[in-house]
């Protein structure tokens, strides 16, 4: 078995592998030595330079009504991170939205966050930043709210707000 890490500067595999001669007919019949260059996982390059990232991503939370309560920390209610799409769509009632940040209909990082709330009264609150239908670094944020009497809280870069390139819609 292959070490996923090495201490050494090569790692050497000796293996039947052929081994061409000086012309381009590959024989079988010689025996060769393998040599890969270290790979420490850890002094890669960046996963998000290195082009074997997984950026990008679906999710979507649909509710068919009523009063909900919606609660999250990060990256949550309909908000998108690297990439990725993220949606929620509730039915009319009174919902209450409450998170920490980057939340509630918001695009990060190339990111589009969308958030459909059907009617009713609302309250959205983002306790420290960015977030309510925000938009950051080549990023959407969609808040479409279609009637009630709705509150929304936050401290700062909220509220259809963009940066770095982004927009966004309430």
């Amino acid at each position: 078995a292959l070490p996923l890490c090495s201490t050494s500067a090569m790692t050497v595999i000796s293996t039947s592998l052929t081994t061409p001669p000086q012309t381009t007919r590959p024989t079988t019949t010689s025996r060769s030595t393998l040599v890969l260059p270290k790979v420490r996982l850890w002094d890669t390059a960046p996963a998000y330079i290195d082009g074997k990232s997984w950026a990008g991503g679906f999710a979507l939370l649909l509710d068919a009504g009523g009063n909900n309560r919606f609660e999250a920390g990060f990256y949550a209610q309909g908000t998108a991170y690297w990439y990725g799409v993220g949606a929620l769509s509730s039915g009319s009632g009174n919902d209450k939205y409450t998170s920490a940040k980057y939340s509630i209909g918001s695009g990060v990082h190339y990111g589009v966050g969308f958030v459909d709330d059907a009617g009713g009264g609302g309250t959205y609150t983002v306790a420290q930043e960015l977030g309510i239908a925000a938009g950051h670094d080549f990023s959407l944020g969609f808040l479409v709210d279609h009637s009630g009497y709705d509150k929304y809280q936050a401290k700062n870069l909220r509220f259809g707000w963009g940066r770095a390139n982004g927009i966004g819609f309430l």
